[in-house]
């Protein structure tokens, strides 16, 4: 599960790199965003694997 969340993360920031806009919509990029959505789902769900 967290290689699965590594691969995607990593996914997300090439992306990110790759289709750059010249102005952000809000105060953090989506690609920010997306990173800390995909860690802090993947450090839950191993939390609840876990008990």
């Amino acid at each position: 599960m967290t290689a699965v969340a590594a691969m995607l993360m990593t996914a997300i920031a090439v992306i990110g790199l790759v289709y750059r806009k010249e102005k952000k919509s809000f105060l953090v990029a989506w690609d920010a965003l997306g990173i800390v959505a995909v860690y802090l789902l993947t450090t839950a769900l191993l939390f609840q694997l876990r008990g």
